[in-house]
């Protein structure tokens, strides 16, 4: 009974409407089953799977049954299906788009609304500098949390105007899948996909504050100058020596810049034999990079107050046997005590720099799990430090609550919370642990904040997660890959740190990516001469260099080589124009100076005029 049916089955099927599919599958007329399985609907008027048209279409041959005028008949219609398939792809096509590109809105209490969305595939390349054929998955997720961290381009990115919204959260989903997929013959094969989702909170400004681009600044001010036909030089001719940026004359009360504690594991010995160099060298040129770029940062916001962790997984081991609290040996490249001198030096002359730049710097006890002790003795060198010198610009609060695993500090309606999220002996703390348990820890200050930031580290990876009032805030690292990270495959992390800014009364309003660069992770500072009489001290703030003077004279360095690049790139691009043109006039011979005037008529000049009075300005000031 059962193979009478089956043979019944195989009669209703068209043998020879098979076989034509198929030869269309192969000529690459058609790319998917699906598309076949409509094209078998639309002549034959009976509906069949896409799976199971792949499975007979495999095994039908040319003699199985095929009637060849019928065949020839089937060929007369593939104008006629070619329509068919470009409409079906079509819709298939718009429907896919709106589906990837769609941002679903939804909105919550307090006036907030939670975004959702995924990255367009045909955005990935010229939006996001992927590599498609040539990125692995880490990568191509690493570039892309690299563009989704910075707050304007995200909220620019989703259609959303970064003028009169702020985002409150956000929660980053990337996970790897394997999927099955088919080739042109149905035959099935394993591939990897990057999954990107992404859920953000955002809420509408308070107090509307347009930030400009330096494009639209420098368009209103050569607007201004012009007008009252004045130059820039006529502003700051008399008075430009005590315009100093450590005397910024706008700091903004209400602000506050907060930097958890630089994860950087002083100390560790990483090698290439493994993964990657990293060393002591290295490390202490991560905290210069840092330096420069709060600095940086700072004279863009004009925030009065710093705050930062100190430790953190600061340094890399605890024990005078290179072992973390808990007893974890470690790999490192220098004893404890040049260790230990090196994270104090970096760490105080890190503080001297950037008290020139804020009203107030607060430090906060901050240990993590590899230097519970060795943190503590840092922050209380730094203590002993700036309460005896009294530096009123410097505060380090030393009170019992203050030395805890977990601190504190208040800001406004806001309370910002330390802790490294893992302490030695314990199990790893998920960010909904860190969020519950602040209001048992600080029930007080918990329950008069509006707003409550935890600040956590240990995982090596940024994210940032909400519960009710509470956000957790992960920072990455700026370790290398040693070699246990680089045996458990923990290498696609992003190597920096984050520092974030807020308002008193408005909470979250800002953040600074801080990321190291393939060259940045090879940077390391110069050696210390080594002999019995060298001042230790000395040398190793002489070997780091770190300073105000030093940070500044950097930043102005890498924006005088930012603006002569432009200028050359601009003039060989007016170059090129011009010998277009000269061989389409049939022109030869010309002069320099002929160049140049032709070149400033086609618009080089003015176009460059911004940049070159810039750069005129920036180097005035640097022989003041």
């Amino acid at each position: 009974m059962a193979k009478s049916k089956a043979k019944k089955e195989e009669k209703v099927l068209n043998k020879t409407l098979i076989f034509f599919i198929r030869v269309l599958k192969e000529e690459g007329f058609i790319s998917t089953w699906s598309e076949a399985a409509k094209i078998y609907f639309a002549i034959e008027g009976e509906e069949i799977t896409p799976n199971k048209l792949a499975m007979r279409a495999k095994s039908a041959l040319a003699s199985d049954g095929v009637e060849t005028n019928l065949f020839f008949e089937y060929c007369s219609l593939k104008s006629k299906l070619k329509k068919l398939i470009e409409v079906t792809k079509e819709k298939e096509e718009i429907k896919e788009e709106t589906e990837v590109a769609e941002t679903k809105l939804k909105v919550l209490a307090n006036d907030a609304t939670a975004v959702s969305f995924s990255i367009k595939f045909e955005d990935l390349e010229p939006v996001f500098g992927v590599d498609l054929e040539n990125d692995p998955i880490d990568t191509i997720r690493y570039k892309i949390n690299q563009k989704i961290n910075d707050d304007k381009f995200l909220l620019e990115y989703i259609g959303l105007d970064p003028y009169i919204n702020t985002i409150e959260s956000r929660k980053f989903g990337s996970w790897t899948t394997v999927v099955k997929e088919k080739d042109s013959m149905g035959i099935e094969q394993a591939r990897l996909i990057a999954n990107q989702k992404f859920e953000i909170v955002i809420k509408k400004k308070k107090n509307i504050v347009g930030y400009p681009t330096r494009e639209d600044f420098v368009k209103f001010l050569e607007d201004f100058l012009k007008e009252r036909g004045i130059t820039p030089f006529d502003l700051f001719e008399n008075n430009y020596k005590t315009f100093k940026s450590e005397e910024h004359p706008v700091l903004n009360e209400n602000l506050i810049m907060v930097s958890p504690g630089l994860e950087l594991h002083l100390g560790k010995l990483g090698s290439l034999a493994d993964f990657e160099d990293y060393s002591t060298k290295q490390a202490m040129w991560r905290i210069k990079k840092v330096t420069e770029e709060i600095v940086k940062y700072q004279l863009m916001v004009g925030a009065a107050q710093f705050t930062m962790g100190i430790g953190n997984d600061f340094f890399n081991s605890d024990t005078v046997d290179d072992k973390t609290t808990a007893g974890t040996p470690q790999n490192n490249d220098s004893r404890y005590k040049e260790t230990y001198l090196w994270g104090k030096v970096g760490m105080v002359s890190m503080i001297e720099t950037l008290k020139m730049f804020f009203n107030k710097i607060v430090l906060k006890h901050n240990p993590g799990n590899h230097d519970e002790k060795s943190s503590f003795s840092l922050f209380s060198h730094i203590y002993d430090i700036y309460s005896m010198t009294e530096d009123p610009k410097v505060s380090v609060p030393f009170t019992f609550e203050d030395i805890r695993f977990t601190t504190i500090q208040e800001f406004g309606d806001n309370l910002l919370v330390f802790s490294h999220g893992n302490s030695p002996g314990t199990k790893n703390l998920n960010d909904a642990d860190l969020a519950k348990a602040v209001k048992y820890q600080y029930p007080e200050q918990y329950n008069k904040a509006k707003n409550v930031y935890v600040f956590a580290g240990h995982l090596h990876t940024d994210r940032e997660n909400k519960y009710d009032k509470v956000t957790v805030i992960r920072t990455a690292s700026l370790s290398g890959i040693e070699n246990w990270h680089a045996a458990n495959a923990y290498i696609g992390q992003r190597q920096g740190h984050s520092v974030y800014l807020f308002d008193k009364e408005r909470g979250y309003v800002g953040k600074h990516v801080i990321t190291l660069t393939e060259k940045d992770k090879l940077a390391k500072i110069s050696s210390m001469p080594r002999n019995n009489k060298i001042d230790i001290n000395k040398g190793m703030k002489k070997a780091l260099d770190l300073n105000a003077e030093s940070s500044k004279t950097m930043l102005l360095a890498k924006k005088i080589k930012e603006i002569n690049e432009h200028l050359k790139a601009t003039h060989e691009d007016f170059n090129d124009r011009l010998k277009e043109i000269l061989v389409i006039l049939g022109i030869k011979n010309i002069t320099e100076e002929q160049v140049r005037e032709i070149i400033n008529i086609m618009g080089y000049e003015e176009k460059t005029k911004p940049a070159r009075l810039e750069l005129k300005y920036i180097e005035k000031a640097t022989t003041k």
